[in-house]
């Protein structure tokens, strides 16, 4: 591992804790990987996690640049709802999950 991506890995773990701070018991997950941060949150709880991301001027998630779905038809919550977000100012990405039934 290059000194660049450990640097990027730490970044992303600062990145992670303040978010964890800011949304405490909305997280049921996190992952790491390939230079990505992902979260998933309740379904009921998106909207106040967005708007709680954006606000947050430590986060500042003030663009969604994607939003898109992947069915897994062998799942009850058979949908996964993907929501990618930029920070310019902090310059951030993060992509955010919730499940979804029909």
């Amino acid at each position: 591992m290059s000194e660049s991506d450990i640097e990027e890995e730490n970044k992303l773990e600062f990145l992670l804790s303040d978010i964890q701070l800011e949304l405490q018991v909305s997280l049921l997950d996190t992952d790491i990987s390939l230079d990505q941060l992902t979260i998933i949150v309740p379904r009921d709880e998106i909207h106040s996690v967005l708007l709680k991301l954006r606000d947050n001027t430590s986060t500042n998630f003030e663009t969604l640049v994607d939003l898109t779905a992947v069915d897994y038809p062998d799942r009850e919550e058979r949908f996964e709802v993907i929501y990618n977000l930029l920070s310019l100012s902090q310059n951030h990405r993060l992509r955010i999950k919730v499940f979804a039934s029909e």
